[in-house]
């Protein structure tokens, strides 16, 4: 149990800022399909240009 709580915490930061880099290239991309644009957190416009 311990050495799962200490991978956890070794690559909580590297699944933090790979999120943040994903969810940053998908505000920055449209959909390509008219009938599904899903709804945008307002927390990501700051990510947008």
């Amino acid at each position: 149990m311990k050495n799962l709580k200490s991978a956890l915490l070794k690559w909580s930061g590297v699944f933090a800022s790979l999120v943040l880099i994903v969810g940053t290239a998908s505000a920055q991309s449209m959909c390509w399909f008219w009938y599904h644009q899903p709804e945008v957190p307002k927390g990501m416009d700051k990510f947008t240009k």
